[in-house]
């Protein structure tokens, strides 16, 4: 938990019951292994009823929290952003850690045996570190893009969709948005594109948001933008109110996409298919071990040691 200062400017008292409030919200979140985004801190924070949904007052907690790490009153780990990714180099000290490591990590193409090709697809990046985990434990490939894929990418899914329609499999895109003109509208036209692109239905299902899940979870709205095109046709079917998947707390959103992924599965293959894998494992395993006393490379741990440089 580091609590690093970088400034000793004093805070005004408003700004530290802000601070006190956020770091109680991040403090429960973190002890489940799950930091926030500042949307996310938001939103929880709207919920319970420690903040009004405004723009202004997000922008305010952006400010605050800011403040907040650089005066050493808030763990710099609570807080995540996935809009930025470093590309960490993968790095051994000898060949029995990256033997471990790849025992570790060994998996098995579980969804061939179920005849399905899986992606989930996200429109909010914001919410990748919550989805994120729930794609890694279910072998699902996750792609995060801001709004609309882009038509190279696009064009590059068809082609693994194509290759793995080609193989007998039934391909099914998972998409999460928000519940907004265009948000919507996402998910219509990624299913347009694909299936202009590989010639062939493509089944894209909406994980959400949905109208159910903003009942449900009793979720804080946004004004829609008037200025999106959509926003006619959004008011005619759903009024003038808009929802972010950020108002879905960690845990709710983890469980709507894991229930999805749950609901396509024939669990007496999965398991077979994990069996497999565990037994898959003890090969690099036991040479891992094998390795470990009779290693002539010796790398000193600082360098590297664990898979990244420090």
């Amino acid at each position: 938990m580091p609590f690093i200062a970088y400034e000793n400017t004093d805070s005004r008292r408003p700004t530290l019951d802000t601070t006190e409030q956020a770091n109680g919200v991040l403090a429960e979140y973190m002890a489940a292994g799950h930091p926030l985004t500042l949307k996310q801190l938001h939103y929880r924070m709207v919920s319970l009823g420690l903040a009004h949904n405004s723009q202004h007052n997000y922008d305010r907690l952006v400010t605050v929290m800011t403040n907040a790490r650089l005066r050493g009153l808030t763990d710099w780990d609570a807080i995540q952003d996935h809009t930025a990714v470093a590309d960490a180099l993968q790095q051994w000290s000898t060949p029995a850690e990256m033997l471990a490591h790849a025992a570790r990590t060994f998996a098995v193409p579980k969804w061939a045996a179920q005849s399905l090709h899986v992606e989930c697809w996200l429109s909010k990046p914001s919410v990748a570190c919550t989805v994120a985990p729930i794609c890694r434990a279910w072998g699902v490939p996750l792609t995060a893009s801001r709004g609309y894929p882009s038509l190279s990418y696009s064009f590059r899914a068809s082609q693994r969709f194509q290759t793995a329609m080609e193989a007998g499999y039934s391909v099914k895109v998972l998409h999460l948005a928000d519940h907004s003109p265009t948000g919507l509208d996402e998910t219509r036209g990624i299913r347009e594109r694909l299936e202009q692109l590989t010639g062939e239905p493509v089944t894209v299902l909406r994980v959400g948001l949905n109208k159910s899940q903003i009942e449900q979870f009793e979720l804080p709205p946004n004004p829609a933008k008037l200025s999106d095109s959509r926003a006619g046709r959004y008011a005619a079917d759903h009024g003038s109110k808009t929802w972010e998947l950020e108002a879905l707390s960690p845990d709710a959103l983890a469980g709507i996409l894991a229930s999805q992924i749950q609901a396509l599965i024939d669990p007496t293959l999965w398991q077979a298919t994990l069996s497999n894998e565990n037994h898959a494992r003890r090969l690099p395993s036991e040479v891992a071990e094998a390795l470990k006393s009779n290693s002539g490379l010796n790398v000193p741990r600082a360098c590297g040691a664990g898979g990244n440089n420090p």
